[in-house]
């Protein structure tokens, strides 16, 4: 087994990234202009908001990661730990053997390489490279617990309600657009769906949230399947969580032997 094909898929769990077959998500019905406006709601740009700053600062969990592109598939166990707006750490094993140990932090992603016996730093910035989008450790802990990615509040943006109750942002980052569209239940404002597209380099993101349940207070998905289109490229991911637990606190430490060297 190649460990890039492992790193890759440790880094696309951060991140996202590559190519192949899309996972076949639920429907989520356009919105359309039809509202019953007799019933009062919130405004769901504020509902968004709440979901996003949600009173976590301890998250550990165990996941099942599914990663597909047109040459083959891989299923990797990941052990996932982290600590709000300061680190994530995951051990991540193929086969049921720990082939990477990483930390991601506010700046870099440091990652054992358990089975060459080597190591390596990147900058967060660097995998903007992989990824297609750049995205921030925030951001990934928005991604990891399922909450809205870059969601802004303070920005301008445009409200539909169909099925689903809808909010569309287009914001600007390093001069390229990057539009975000998010879903929400119209019962109890669960996060459905949420996409984030860069035109200027012909990227797409979507995510597609499965089987809520109530997590330490936290409404929380069972699972969720990811789409990356890069051009014509396609791939696809999916995450099982099981023994989700949030707000106990984590020790998160990545030793390295004093035999390892520089990866590569």
């Amino acid at each position: 087994m190649n460990l890039n094909w492992i790193l890759v898929c440790f880094l696309a769990f951060f991140g996202l990234n590559s190519c192949a077959k899309p996972i076949i998500s639920p429907t989520i019905a356009a919105p359309n202009e039809e509202f019953d406006t007799t019933i009062q709601r919130v405004k769901t740009s504020f509902l968004l908001d709440s979901l996003q700053h949600q009173p976590w600062k301890y998250f550990s969990s165990k996941i099942d990661v599914n990663y597909a592109n047109e040459e083959k598939s891989i299923n990797l166990k990941a052990n996932v730990k982290a600590t709000k707006d300061s680190a994530a750490f995951a051990i991540v094993s193929f086969l049921t053997i720990p082939a990477v140990l990483a930390m991601a932090s506010q700046d870099s992603v440091m990652y054992v390489d358990k089975l060459n016996r080597c190591f390596k730093k990147r900058n967060l910035e660097d995998l903007a490279s992989l990824f297609g989008i750049s995205l921030s450790l925030t951001n990934l802990e928005e991604l990891l617990l399922a909450l809205p990615i870059g969601f802004n509040v303070e920005a301008s943006s445009e409200e539909t309600y169909g099925d689903s109750l809808w909010v569309e942002q287009s914001l600007k980052e390093n001069n390229k657009t990057r539009n975000h569209r998010y879903a929400l239940s119209k019962t109890d404002h669960k996060l459905l769906f949420q996409s984030i597209q860069v035109p200027e380099d012909e990227i797409k993101l979507s995510i597609t949230y499965q089987d809520h349940s109530i997590v330490s207070g936290f409404n929380f998905p069972a699972s969720f399947s990811v789409t990356i289109a890069i051009r014509d490229q396609i791939s696809s991911l999916s995450f099982t969580y099981a023994r989700t637990v949030f707000n106990t606190p984590q020790l998160l430490e990545l030793n390295i032997p004093d035999d390892y060297e520089n990866c590569p």
